[in-house]
């Protein structure tokens, strides 16, 4: 291996540094001779700083001995570093001593053998035993336990990449937003058997005479329960509580009452004891929305609609688009001077409708002047003005520009 640079590549005071270094390269071991060489280029270049700092000369003599301390040093670390001696502290006759003995025999008696975990141990006693790697031998607590660790590893593997992130979040603690909490509820319902049933292993004693629990919160809650809620208060998965309610069913000791949406999409049934009084399911009437927009005179919007009857904006809808269309009910667009145009404002028939509040004429001519005839920009319109850029930018893609007079 050859070590260094060829004749001619350096120039200058590294040339020097280069035909020094040259001369102690090949002092230590093949492996480390590129490294040690520039390692004693870089050193010499710290020490030409420093004594020309003091306005010394440094001649090639002086650089010899920067050489031979880097390769002093360069043992010493190799010595520490395999047998855990350190002789910088050592006297002159104490190293002299050291270099006819082995590391083992040191005075000091600091010295310690490093063995690789990997080594193999032989059959030396004639036992019939295989040989074995040292680190397998070495009696550990906190050792990996590597069969569980692959074992989890090609869990996770099959695992949806969503459920993972989950899992790592809920385990660092972070909290989960919202779509993550309905996404691992309903991976949970889907597959019950290998999380839930580890995560509820300490509830295995509620689960004895379930049927009689579920039975008696039924009696208490007489306006009916979901499975959603069931699962809530016995604190028992879904999955592992349609088992014993469909028994019930068959039974007739509980009844599931079926909802339907207005708009088609089944949801849940009610579960309710037997002999108890099926409540009526609130239904949105016309009368009641007619009633409601005759008092408003003003307009209401689908969602105070929503908030003051109590029913989901996807439930009157359906109701409003037949009102509509059979002109009792009017829809009035509105316009937004930023972003999305918000939902139209509902008005009974025959009411007067009030005008729109609508972007002054006056003020867009005044933005309009300011940018093309007086030369303004957005911004200095922004700040003079005290408009927002977004009202500035609307006025001024209405019409093209004015010809100058």
């Amino acid at each position: 291996m050859r070590t260094g640079y060829a004749e001619g590549k350096l120039k200058g005071d590294w040339a020097v540094f280069a035909k020094i270094a040259g001369y102690f390269a090949y002092k230590v071991l093949p492996e480390d001779r590129e490294d040690f060489f520039h390692d004693s280029l870089v050193e010499m270049d710290k020490v030409k700083a420093k004594y020309e700092a003091k306005g010394k000369p440094l001649t090639e003599a002086s650089l010899m001995m920067v050489a031979s301390y880097k390769l002093r040093g360069y043992w010493w670390k190799r010595r520490y570093r395999l047998f855990g001696l350190n002789c910088n502290r050592c006297t002159i006759e104490q190293r002299r001593e050291c270099q006819t003995k082995l590391p083992s025999e040191c005075p000091k008696k600091r010295a310690r053998l490093l063995l690789s975990l990997n080594k193999i141990i032989g059959d030396e006693d004639g036992d019939g035993h295989k040989p074995t790697e040292l680190g397998d031998l070495i009696a550990d607590d906190k050792a990996i336990n590597l069969d569980a660790k692959l074992d989890a590893r090609s869990i996770l593997q099959r695992l949806p990449k969503r459920v993972v992130q989950i899992g790592y979040k809920i385990y660092a603690g972070i909290p989960l937003e919202t779509e993550e909490k309905e996404y691992i509820k309903l991976w949970r319902i889907a597959h019950p058997s290998p999380f839930w049933r580890r995560r509820y292993a300490h509830l295995d004693g509620r689960r004895d005479h379930l049927d009689e629990r579920i039975l008696e919160l039924l009696r208490k809650k007489t306006q009916g329960m979901t499975r959603s809620d069931l699962s809530t208060y016995l604190q028992v998965p879904v999955g592992e509580l349609i088992p014993y309610l469909n028994p019930l069913i068959e039974k007739q000791q509980v009844i599931a009452v079926r909802r339907e949406n207005t708009y088609g999409r089944s949801i849940s049934p009610l579960l309710l004891i037997a002999g108890a009084e099926i409540p009526e399911e609130k239904v949105v009437k016309d009368e009641s929305i007619l009633e409601l927009l005759s008092k408003e005179p003003q307009g209401v919007s689908r969602r105070d609609l929503s908030t003051r009857l109590q029913v989901p904006v996807d439930e009157l809808k359906s109701h409003l688009n037949q009102l509509i269309e059979r002109q009792q009910v009017v829809a009035v667009i509105r316009e937004n001077t930023r972003g999305r145009p918000p939902s139209p404002l509902l008005f009974i028939a025959g009411v007067e409708i009030p005008e729109e509040k609508v972007v002054k004429i006056e003020r867009d001519d005044r933005i309009r002047q300011a940018h093309f005839i007086e030369g303004w920009s957005i911004k200095r319109i922004k700040r003079e003005l005290h408009h927002d850029k977004r009202t500035i930018r609307r006025a001024i893609q209405k019409v093209e520009q004015p010809a100058l007079v």
